[in-house]
């Protein structure tokens, strides 16, 4: 496909496009291989199907810094089904410096890892969990985690 071609492209919005689960797995690939600063898909219909393989294919791609995945259901088990590969994909090599999850249901187990990776990354400066309704205490988690100082997160948004 055209995406394969076009490794020069730094920044790729491919959000509201419908991607679905198929259609992030026919770019994995290619991700692997671009240069990309940022990328967005959000409103993709992205399930806890399409979710480990993007992040396994982002985890090797060592130069995105912003991933934005807003607005997909990503299912309460996506984060929970990568964890150590999430937590690899944000933390070893990595320079990914934003993650939006905006209206991503990732329920309490999801936030548990996303709780338990944000111990580890020293890049992630921004995370955006606005509309995330968990249910338990996985935010009560996040926000223990955002208080030590030794934890590179700099911009929180919860609304």
């Amino acid at each position: 496909g055209f995406i394969a071609k076009c490794t020069s492209i730094t920044h790729l919005n491919l959000g509201g496009n419908g991607l679905g689960d198929q259609g992030v797995a026919w770019m994995c690939e290619p991700l692997r291989k671009m240069k990309l600063l940022s990328l967005e898909l959000w409103s993709n219909k992205v399930t806890s199907d399409g979710f480990p393989p993007l992040m396994r294919a982002l985890s090797t791609n060592s130069t995105i810094e912003s991933l934005d995945i807003s607005d997909n259901p990503l299912g309460s088990n996506a984060l929970a089904t990568l964890g150590p590969s999430f937590r690899r994909g944000i933390t070893h090599g990595s320079r990914l410096k934003k993650i939006n999850f905006s209206r991503c249901p990732l329920e309490q187990n999801g936030m548990e890892v996303l709780a338990q990776s944000l111990q580890h990354t020293t890049t992630l400066s921004e995370l955006v969990l606005d509309y995330v309704h968990e249910g338990g205490d996985g935010m009560k988690d996040i926000l223990k985690i955002c208080s030590r100082p030794s934890i590179s997160l700099r911009i929180l948004s919860v609304k």
